[in-house]
């Protein structure tokens, strides 16, 4: 079903993207909580998962620069 599709492309493209995408078809009143909640759940695991990027980017930084001196 439409839901099912969005679900596969919210996770594929990322929540906001599948979101626009979904609109522009005009099928968003085809979609329930169910999807909502789980493009939340999404959302905040990305930003997760950039923020963990983003630390481990700065420990290694901090390691090279320390192996210079």
């Amino acid at each position: 079903n439409v839901e099912n599709v969005a679900l596969l492309l919210a996770k594929a493209m990322g929540p906001d993207r599948a979101w626009s995408l979904i609109q522009e078809c005009g099928l968003t009143l085809e979609l329930s909580e169910r999807f909502t909640r789980t493009c939340n759940i999404l959302r905040i695991a990305e930003k997760r998962q950039r923020a963990l990027i983003q630390s481990m980017l700065e420990k290694c930084d901090r390691f090279l620069w320390s192996q210079q001196a």
